[in-house]
C-alpha cells in the first residue's frame, strides 16, 4: 500500500474531521501537501481549510468530498 493509498484511507476514515500534516507524520508521510496534490490529480475532490493552532501557527486541514456510492475501501 502506497502513502497515497494510506492518505486516501485516512481522509475517508476521518470524514468531516479531516487530516493535518501532524496526522500524516504518524504514518511517516512528511509531504502531505504533495500526496494531496497527487490525489487531486487522480480526480479526488479534496478541500482544504486553514486553521490557527493554540500557539498561533497556521495549518491546513484536508477533507475528502465523496458521494456515498464512491466510498470503497482499498484492501492490499
Amino acid at each position: 500500500m502506497t502513502q497515497k493509498d494510506i492518505i486516501l484511507e485516512l481522509l475517508r476514515w476521518n470524514g468531516a474531521a479531516g487530516i493535518t500534516a501532524l496526522d500524516a507524520l504518524e504514518i511517516g508521510c512528511f509531504r502531505l501537501a504533495a500526496r494531496i496534490a497527487d490525489l487531486r490529480a487522480d480526480g479526488y475532490e479534496i478541500t482544504s481549510t486553514m486553521e490557527e493552532t493554540r500557539t498561533g501557527k497556521r495549518i491546513a486541514r484536508y477533507r475528502i468530498v465523496e458521494a456515498a456510492e464512491q466510498l470503497t475501501l482499498v484492501v492490499a
